[in-house]
């Protein structure tokens, strides 16, 4: 099997094929040109039957010339770039995807048994955190092993905790041998996240690189984001979601839609340079939730980059947005029965409706608040909210919301009478 790294300048590999043809012809020396050396190693291989991995190639036009193989040789190239897969293997091509939480947490504990002996959770989160990413995994295990030789259980359990931080996660390295090195870091770079990730993004346009950090505001992997949504986050044409995609940096996730890798989330996260796309992806989406209120489709497709967007709300302090979103969006929270995330929100969204004295906002949170307390018969409780909601309304004159609340209240009235009857009965 013979191994050639493909040039990451695009420039025509003239060396890796002399390395190549040396051992098979004991010369290193042709006439100068690149079909010169490629002809020469054709007519060296012969018949011999052989694997060629071209690794790691960025251009066509410098893998191409590792094509050189005869009859009995087969070829298997890796890129990052889906283009160049499809120009040299058409149909052939594969996509190499991440492994499953399952084979992840195998290879993880086959290079640190002791994660499975202190925290098999831990494991979980962890291939999780890093989207089944095998390098990632390998980096993170080969970093346990150190911490486990001493066999001290704290020592372990304090690296565990430490892997949770993404940025030390993008950190962790490993030195590697001179044939080992990737063929697209420096040689004085050592293998990472971080810097395997950051070749990618060194050759991306300027707005390219800007978007990528844009749009790492969005939930990473598996969550999918529109492509209008991506467009209006990020402040761009769409031509340079083309650019990212052809890069290898954003995956389609269907028609119109988009996702980023955990790694390539947090990769971004770290270098982004201020809240210009978080503020963008709270006003897209509060937006989005009130015009597709009554869609619970569309809302349930969007609903992880909604509660992010509710989330930023709340950590901006931008209380007007975040309780008209919350209001606009607490149906579809109460109607999928998902009444822990509602409470959290509604309770965020009155204390802002108390702050600036938004009656309508204060009214309606606590209407939902009763209605998550009625769906989970706390009926007390239910009955707090309703009537201090009812209250609100009806001293500032909102019509439509006394109508709600007091059809809240008829039916708590109901189930009361329903629960005292049902306990007459039982005795």
């Amino acid at each position: 099997m013979g191994r050639a790294g493909a040039a990451t300048q695009y420039s025509v590999p003239v060396e890796p094929l002399g390395a190549l043809l040396a051992p098979l012809t004991g010369e290193n020396t042709v006439a100068p040109g690149i079909d010169s050396w490629a002809l020469a190693l054709r007519s060296a291989i012969g018949s011999r039957r052989m694997l060629i991995v071209i690794d790691d190639a960025w251009d066509i036009e410098a893998a191409l010339p590792f094509k050189v193989g005869g009859a009995n040789c087969a070829f298997l190239l890796t890129t990052r770039f889906p283009r160049i897969a499809l120009q040299f293997a058409g149909e052939a091509a594969q996509v190499v995807r991440e492994l499953s939480t399952t084979d992840g947490v195998q290879l993880l504990t086959h290079l640190a048994p002791e994660i499975v002996v202190h925290d098999k959770s831990a494991a979980l989160e962890l291939v999780r955190a890093v989207g089944g990413l095998p390098l990632a995994l390998t980096l993170m295990g080969k970093y346990l092993q150190t911490q486990a030789y001493a066999n001290q259980p704290r020592r372990m359990r304090t690296a565990i905790t430490r892997l949770q931080d993404a940025s030390l996660r993008l950190r962790l390295h490993e030195p590697q041998a001179p044939l080992e090195r990737s063929p697209s870091l420096m040689a004085d770079t050592a293998l990472s996240l971080q810097s395997t990730i950051a070749v990618s993004d060194r050759v991306l346009s300027e707005e390219a690189r800007t978007t990528l950090r844009a749009l790492a505001v969005f939930p990473a992997k598996p969550n999918s984001f529109s492509e209008e949504a991506a467009i209006a986050v990020a402040h761009i044409h769409e031509d340079i979601l083309d650019e990212l995609a052809d890069a290898g940096l954003l995956e389609s996730s269907g028609p119109g839609r988009y996702t980023l890798h955990q790694t390539i989330a947090d990769f971004a996260r770290a270098n982004q340079q201020d809240n210009t796309a978080s503020e963008r992806l709270i006003a897209y989406m509060i937006r989005y939730v009130e015009k597709q209120q009554a869609n619970y489709e569309a809302l349930e497709r969007e609903s992880s980059n909604i509660l992010a967007a509710l989330a930023l709300a709340f950590e901006f302090g931008q209380q007007a947005r975040m309780v008209r979103g919350v209001n606009a969006f607490a149906p579809f929270l109460l109607q999928r029965g998902l009444y822990d995330q509602a409470r959290i929100h509604l309770q965020r969204a009155h204390h802002h409706a108390l702050w600036q004295r938004d009656s309508a906002g204060i009214a309606l949170t606590l209407y939902f608040l009763g209605n998550v307390a009625l769906q989970q018969a706390d009926y007390s409780q239910a009955e707090s909210h309703l009537r201090d909601g009812l209250a609100e309304a009806q001293n500032y004159g909102h019509t439509a919301i006394v109508a709600r609340l007091q059809q809240s209240l008829a039916e708590l009235s109901r189930r009361q009478n329903d629960k005292q009857q049902s306990a007459g009965t039982d005795k």
